[in-house]
């Protein structure tokens, strides 16, 4: 199976493809006279796997030893386990400091409510000051013992959003008025 055709199976690009081989996860690619790569028929397994694992919040980094280790007769079964369950812990702690962002911040909306509707119209409430002065407790930058030794999760990290076009937009220019 050629790159594109692997790509276009497992519905992510040839560059992808190309990525994963380079990093070890896929076993190096036969090619042809021509040099194209030509992938055996287990790798469209083996790329579903990788793509379910990065969703699982697996690195990369991650995937590749444990396929290092399956492929040099190993069993990483427990090692597989032990990651989920780190991730798992960690996603707890993301939501936990999630849930009291949200708190907080529907306290300071809500006091900003309070503020406007004191606020004369066309005069500043001092909204974004009243951050300075009053921030949450918690820091979601802080770091725990389990986020030394692993980066933090993102959820869903194989999707990536639209890089913004010069009016801010991700989807193009906006329409000239006329």
């Amino acid at each position: 199976m050629t790159t594109g055709k692997l790509a276009a199976a497992t519905g992510v690009s040839p560059d992808t493809i190309r990525h994963y081989e380079q990093r070890g996860l896929l076993s190096a690619a036969l090619r042809t006279a021509g040099g194209y790569r030509l992938f055996p028929s287990d790798a469209l397994t083996q790329v579903r796997m990788i793509r379910a694992g990065l969703h699982a919040g697996f690195s990369l980094t991650e995937l590749a030893g444990i396929f290092r280790e399956r492929a040099a007769g190993g069993a990483p079964c427990r090692r597989v386990a032990n990651l989920a369950s780190e991730k798992v812990r960690s996603l707890d702690l993301q939501i936990a400091q999630l849930t009291q962002l949200r708190d907080w911040l529907s306290q300071t909306v809500a006091a900003w409510q309070s503020r406007l509707n004191r606020t004369p119209p066309g005069r500043r409430a001092g909204l974004l000051e009243s951050l300075a002065r009053k921030q949450p407790n918690i820091d979601p930058r802080k770091e725990t013992a389990h986020e030394n030794r692993h980066p933090p999760l993102r959820p869903f990290p194989h999707r990536r959003l639209p890089r913004a076009k010069p009016n801010g937009l991700p989807h193009g220019p906006a329409a000239k008025p006329r």
